[in-house]
């Protein structure tokens, strides 16, 4: 008996609201677990959140490619309009928020991809409502970066920008004994852990309480303790915006359901003085959110909690942590390596998209090589 033809590749270009995203959403799930995708960010709950939270009236852009009722890829943006230099255009950008941090395009695996990734970039280059296609939070190695390269081949001008360099570190098993994840880290600050967690055990009773769960309470001393410090004074804290807190109350319910949330709290006679809103996602720990009671900062319970955390869940088959985020100083301690993060721009083939090509990247790259030029043969007076 001849087996049964292969269903044929067939790509869908849709427009509309959050629906889209629910009508695919079982399926973009399972694709998500059998392409493994590395980040739990490119799942369709994200993108949902983000559009619930921050972009209810905005244009969905859904491009997916299907081989018979199965998905093999699927790529949510949004179709909005600005300036690029000034000049009016319409864009299609990432259906992702900064608190993310991270968006791809979800695609198959396996020799099926070669076919699936040119499909799908047919599809975006037929649709002729955008000017600029500007996709953020985009790591290295993602698919975007094959996407785009398919662009380039397209004859799309194509061109990327780094837009931050997140720290991480990974753990391995050790035979003396030590503990992985401070392996690498200074003696100095290993002792200064054990100093200032003596210092804090002499207040009283400290524990560390883990919830994988997105319960409403502990979620809501998460945002309490959160905006009692500078984040709260500086309005930039989740509890001052309700469209931030709906998001990650969103993702949290998302997380918990598929069960890769972590929300855990340094905690002295029952008080919470640090906390992280967190995810465990394929061995690792990413940190999306830190808060501390300033009151107690000179125990840094800041990097207690971390270690309390890696203590805790590093059992359970962790092998990194990940900040996720724009390094900060404090996090030097823990990680050095580094990933890259960028923004990919692809312009159309028209003569405008030319235009805005010039302007926003060739035209900004000759007057930097213009200014370095000038400061060479022109250096301040106080150079020296």
């Amino acid at each position: 008996m001849r087996p049964a033809a292969k269903p044929m590749l067939t790509a869908r270009t849709e427009i509309g609201g959050i629906e889209l995203l629910e009508r695919i959403a079982e399926e973009a799930r399972r694709l998500c677990k059998e392409a493994n995708a590395s980040e739990p960010f490119y799942m369709p709950d994200w993108s949902e959140a983000y559009i619930r939270a921050f972009n209810p009236k905005g244009k969905l852009v859904l491009f997916t490619v299907w081989e018979g009722e199965r998905l093999r890829a699927y790529l949510p943006l949004i179709l909005t309009s600005g300036l690029v230099s000034g000049l009016p255009v319409r864009k299609l950008t990432s259906c992702a928020s900064q608190f993310a941090c991270r968006f791809d395009l979800v695609c198959c695996t396996g020799d099926e991809r070669r076919e699936v990734l040119p499909t799908i970039w047919r599809e975006i280059g037929l649709l002729r409502k955008w000017d600029v296609l500007e996709l953020l939070y985009v790591k290295e190695g993602s698919a975007i970066d094959e996407l785009l390269q398919l662009a380039s081949i397209d004859g799309h001008s194509v061109a990327r920008k780094l837009a931050w360099r997140a720290l991480y570190t990974t753990f391995q098993k050790q035979s003396d004994g030590t503990e992985p994840w401070l392996v690498h880290a200074q003696r100095k600050f290993r002792a200064n852990l054990r100093r200032t967690r003596k210092e804090l055990d002499d207040l009283g009773s400290v524990s560390f309480q883990h919830r994988s769960s997105a319960d409403p309470e502990a979620l809501a001393r998460f945002f309490q303790l959160e905006a009692s410090g500078w984040k709260g004074r500086e309005g930039t804290a989740i509890a001052c915006d309700p469209a931030r807190r709906l998001f990650f109350e969103l993702v949290a319910t998302a997380a918990s359901r598929d069960g890769y949330f972590s929300l855990d709290f340094l905690e002295l006679n029952g008080k919470p003085i640090a906390g992280h809103f967190s995810l465990v996602w394929n061995g690792r720990y990413q940190l999306l959110k830190a808060a501390y009671d300033e009151s107690y900062s000179r125990f840094g319970p800041g990097h207690l909690i971390v270690l309390e955390a890696l203590r805790k869940l590093g059992p359970s088959g962790l092998c990194e942590l990940d900040f996720i985020a724009s390094p900060k100083w404090d996090e030097t301690r823990w990680a050095s390596e580094e990933r890259d993060h960028y923004t990919w721009f692809a312009f159309s083939k028209t003569p405008y998209g030319g235009i805005l090509h010039l302007m926003r990247i060739s035209g900004r790259s000759a007057i930097k090589s213009l200014l370095r030029g000038f400061t060479k043969k022109h250096p301040p007076a106080n150079s020296n």
